[in-house]
């Protein structure tokens, strides 16, 4: 209020900003998915229909990643030169080093507070701010003319959310219904980079980037294969923007990355795995939120025998996250006198009436089914 800024010391800022853009309807396209506003047609069969993108999600585009920030103090020494256009490269890790700058703290302030406990965690994270201090470029904004500034050649961007890469996952939750690890299949998680010209994205699944990266089996990690333009690579989806001749950024650029026109996948993804190895601690280590979400799902694995007739036969189930109140079903018909040898066993005799088929676990946390099949002898 007028009121408070009127009592204010002259050296208070005040800083608005936000955590994330929103699509607004743009880039529309189509999905085959929902008809009618319903979200349980069959995908093979729904009408296609117009489907912009909402809210926000694993997209590089400028609407859901380029970010207010603004900044007002009342004195002029902080900000000398209000309402300057700078291009520097910025993000949400600069906001801590700039905010602690301002406030006086020098740049070891926040090792020597919170290294030890940093170190300290299960999962370890980096000991030192990855950000940029910001204060001297608002103190002399026209000094810095281009995007790169400080040593910083991009910004980093990642996205993880596994909640929004299907949008069953989001209705499935709202009504309690299990969520199937198939929904985790979408290439949705997202390691990118812009450095003020292009932006450059590789798309993976949380739930297969073991298999789609053979060669190397790393979480986020790229791996070349044999092949040529878009087959080159295991399981990606790759993306490359030109947002100097194309500011809307409506065209992939990635085939015509041949190192001449554009530059090739490999040196965007040298690029690429040289900011994540600054700003992360371990590039290849799969984020916690993830690993939380794959391992609360059940999972088969293996069963034995693989074989067995109705009614007797005990057949051993191998998997995990097995536990959660767990339901067994050969081909549809459900086994009772489900005994839970452990988190990653189970004991279940062949139902009468079974078929031949996959054998499916359904837990409170999600269900999955067999990728071999049962066979029920007559």
């Amino acid at each position: 209020s007028d009121a408070r800024l009127a009592t204010a010391p002259q050296n208070t800022l005040l800083v608005w900003t936000a955590d994330h853009g929103d699509m607004m309807m743009s880039h529309g396209g189509v999905s085959s998915y929902y008809q009618e506003g319903r979200g349980d047609a069959d995908p093979q069969t729904a009408h296609h229909v117009w489907m912009p993108l909402r809210q926000k999600g694993p997209f590089i585009f400028r609407e859901n990643y380029k970010l207010p920030l603004v900044v007002a103090s009342l004195s002029s020494a902080l900000i000398p030169a209000p309402h300057t256009r700078t291009p520097v490269l910025s993000n949400h890790t600069d906001l801590v080093p700039t905010l602690l700058a301002w406030g006086g703290a020098d740049k070891d302030w926040y090792a020597n507070h919170y290294a030890s406990y940093l170190q300290r965690l299960a999962l370890p994270l980096k000991t030192t701010l990855c950000g940029k201090d910001l204060s001297p470029v608002a103190k002399a904004p026209t000094q810095y003319i281009t995007p790169q500034w400080g040593g910083r050649s991009a910004l980093l961007f990642t996205y993880d959310c596994l909640n929004s890469q299907d949008p069953q996952v989001a209705a499935d939750s709202a009504d309690g219904v299990a969520i199937k690890p198939s929904h985790y299949e979408n290439r949705a998680c997202m390691r990118g980079f812009f450095d003020g010209k292009y932006k450059y994205a590789r798309y993976f699944s949380a739930l297969n980037y073991v298999s789609q990266y053979k060669n190397s089996g790393n979480y986020a990690q790229l791996t070349q294969a044999t092949g040529t333009g878009s087959n080159a690579w295991y399981g990606m989806d790759l993306v490359l923007l030109d947002t100097v001749a194309d500011p809307a950024e409506l065209h992939n650029r990635i085939l015509q990355a041949d190192g001449s026109a554009y530059p090739s996948p490999q040196t965007l993804n040298a690029q690429l795995d040289a900011l994540m190895a600054v700003e992360l601690y371990n590039p290849q280590r799969v984020p916690n939120t993830v690993q939380q979400s794959l391992d609360n799902l059940p999972w088969v694995f293996q069963f034995s025998p693989g074989s067995g007739t109705a009614g007797s036969t005990l057949v051993t189930i191998n998997g995990a996250g097995l536990i959660n109140r767990p339901e067994v079903y050969f081909n549809g018909i459900r086994a009772f006198n489900v005994v839970v040898n452990a988190d990653n066993s189970l004991g279940v005799y062949v139902p009468l009436g079974a078929s031949s088929g996959p054998i499916t676990v359904r837990t409170s946390k999600g269900v999955h089914s067999s990728i071999a099949t049962f066979t029920v002898n007559n």
